[in-house]
């Protein structure tokens, strides 16, 4: 037998088991059992379409594992493409339902979603879902169009829906990382913070009415008041409303060295992840930045220059914020910058205080942007030769009432009861 003669038997072979039953059925399953195809037909598609793959079994104990097998990703766009053009999505619900049981992971769920049309709105996903929703949208966009059907299938969200919809999850993790014991008894300065932000002029002087101070030692919950207050703001937003915010964590490695443009750069980035809309606009300004700062160079920047330009670019995107709400009440925008005690203690290169250009931009930012809003948290109050805030935007984190203070322990500690160590002999 000639050497061409066994390429074409091979291609042969290989084509019949991408158009077996067997295929067909692995190509529906994202992971499986391989002792589920012991029969000639399924043992030679798992050695030639499929590949070994670690995850935790559906079935099993949670501290075991189990070997799972999935068709490798061209042979599995193949195979689908081929249902596709025969069938459409019908066809492969047809093979889903006759397929034998798969493992319950959020893949399988993500391609069952499509296949079997049991789709759940992409605000009910967890970020796990949504990974897998992303990548099993890849594999039948591919399918479709290798089968050019991709005009008259639907499957579901776009690939930049459920990527901006992992950015917002993305966006509030750290936020929800914070309330993970939820914030008890700071009811009092939670709505504070509200009526300061629902109720203040939309317009007014920036050191008069824009600017909160929270201040407190250290743990005493500013950090967790704080989420809470940008939670509900998300989730108002989750509900449809038109409010923007951002959060800033000076201990946080990107901020520490007290850059002013490092701050406008998250400012809009969080912006873009919360308004997709205006993220081409965004983005044009990030790369005008991005030229400015290397056509400036390393040798000529100095910290406590005002980017005017960016500032200006910042202030337009809040503005394209407060142009889009239907609501003639013009909503604030909230800038939050935590752990400010740590930019308090940086300096430049000629001793110079950092917290400086950073307020002095916002000042000017709210000058065309009368809306913004600024919550200053830290150990300490700032320099009041830096800041002339009201009495009244001033916010003292201190320690929790006894009740408060005994359901926090609770959340905490639960039913146990530490136990009591006997006293040493010389104190006896």
């Amino acid at each position: 037998m000639s050497w061409s003669t066994e390429l074409r038997e091979e291609a042969s072979e290989r084509e019949l088991t991408l158009r077996s039953e067997a295929a067909a059925q692995m190509a529906v399953l994202a992971t499986f059992d391989p002792r589920g195809y012991r029969d000639d037909q399924g043992r030679l598609a798992l050695r030639a379409l499929a590949t070994p793959v670690h995850c935790a079994g559906a079935a099993q104990a949670a501290t075991r594992e189990q070997v799972r097998w999935m068709l490798r990703e061209p042979e599995r766009v193949s195979v689908l493409a081929r249902i596709i053009r025969e069938q459409g999505l019908a066809g492969l619900s047809q093979v889903r339902q006759a397929a034998r049981t798969s493992d319950e992971t959020p893949l399988q769920c993500a391609l069952d979603a499509v296949v079997l049309g049991q789709r759940r709105p992409l605000e009910t996903l967890t970020a796990a879902e949504l990974s897998a929703a992303l990548q099993v949208r890849r594999w039948l966009s591919n399918a479709a169009a290798l089968a050019q059907r991709s005009s008259d299938l639907d499957l579901g969200p776009s690939a930049e829906e459920i990527q901006g919809r992992l950015a917002r999850l993305d966006l509030i993790a750290p936020i929800d990382a914070l309330l993970q014991h939820g914030c008890l008894g700071r009811d009092v300065e939670l709505n504070r913070l509200r009526q300061w932000r629902e109720d203040g002029p939309s317009f007014g002087a920036f050191d008069a009415f824009g600017v909160m101070l929270l201040h407190g030692i250290g743990g005493m919950g500013k950090s967790t008041l704080l989420a809470r207050f940008i939670r509900d703001l998300y989730d108002a937003t989750e509900r449809g409303a038109s409010l923007g915010w951002a959060y800033i964590d000076f201990d946080r490695l990107p901020f520490r060295d007290g850059s002013t443009a490092a701050v406008l750069d998250e400012v809009l980035r969080q912006v873009g992840t919360q308004f997709p809309e205006l993220r081409r606009m965004i983005d044009g300004y990030t790369e005008q930045a991005r030229h400015a700062d290397q056509e400036r160079g390393l040798e000529s920047f100095d910290m406590w220059d005002l980017d005017k330009e960016r500032t200006f670019r910042v202030g337009e995107v809040l503005k394209a914020i407060a142009d889009r709400s239907p609501s003639p009440r013009i909503e604030p925008f909230v800038l939050v910058l935590d752990t400010f005690e740590e930019l308090e203690r940086k300096r430049d290169r000629f001793d110079r205080p950092l917290t400086y250009p950073l307020i002095e931009t916002l000042r000017a930012m709210s000058s065309h942007v009368p809306h913004l809003r600024v919550v200053i948290s830290g150990r300490s109050l700032p320099n009041p030769d830096l800041l002339a805030v009201r009495d009244e935007h001033v916010v003292l984190v201190d320690a929790l009432p006894e009740e408060a203070a005994a359901r926090l322990l609770e959340v905490f500690v639960g039913d146990r009861r530490p136990e009591l160590l006997p006293l040493p002999r010389d104190l006896e």
